[in-house]
C-alpha cells in the first residue's frame, strides 16, 4: 500500500504533519462524526420500519460484525431511550473483539444481549427470521458480496446497511 500513503502523506491537510505512520483510514476516523450522525438519524429511519411498531414481545435483533461493540452499545441505549424493547444478538468473527464488547456489555448491566463469534457467512437462518440485522461497517470483510448480501438479508424481517 506505499502508493496509497505516499499521495496521502503529500496531501494531509488535516494534520499538517504529512506523517506516513498513520493510514488515511485512521486519520479518517479521528475526524470523523458518522457515528454521532447515524444515530441522529436512527430514530427517524426506525419510524418508518415496522421494527419500531409497538410489539408485546421484545424485537430480536441481530448485529452482523460488531466487534468491540462501539457502535452497536450506542445503538442499543437509543432503543432503551426509544423504549423499544429488544433481545440482540452480537456476530463477530474475531473472538478477541467479541470479548470487549462483551465486557462492556456486563458493566453497562445488560442482560439482554447473547454472543456468536461467528462471520456473517456462518450466521445461520433461524426458524423466525430476526425483526432487525443491523451491518455497520462489517461488508469490508465479506468474501463474496454477490452470496454475503443476499445471505444478510435472508436473516431478518428488515436491515440496516
Amino acid at each position: 500500500m506505499p502508493f496509497y500513503k505516499d499521495i496521502y502523506a503529500n496531501a494531509n491537510p488535516s494534520t499538517g504533519s504529512g506523517s506516513t505512520n498513520e493510514t488515511p483510514y485512521a486519520t479518517w476516523l479521528r475526524h470523523t462524526n458518522e457515528k454521532d450522525l447515524l444515530l441522529a438519524r436512527l430514530p427517524a429511519i426506525f419510524q418508518r420500519m415496522r421494527f419500531s411498531r409497538p410489539s408485546p414481545i421484545p424485537r430480536r435483533i441481530l448485529g452482523i460484525g460488531d466487534g468491540t461493540g462501539h457502535t452497536a452499545l450506542r445503538i442499543l441505549q437509543l432503543l432503551d431511550d426509544l423504549q423499544i424493547p429488544f433481545i440482540y444478538t452480537a456476530t463477530d468473527p474475531y473472538q478477541e473483539q467479541l470479548a470487549i464488547f462483551q465486557t462492556n456489555t456486563l458493566a453497562a448491566g445488560r442482560t439482554n444481549v447473547t454472543f456468536l463469534p461467528v462471520p456473517l457467512t456462518d450466521v445461520k437462518p433461524s426458524t423466525e427470521p430476526y425483526d432487525l440485522v443491523i451491518a455497520s461497517h462489517s461488508l469490508y470483510y465479506a468474501p463474496d458480496w454477490p452470496t454475503s448480501i443476499p445471505h444478510l438479508l435472508s436473516l431478518g424481517k428488515e436491515s440496516l446497511i
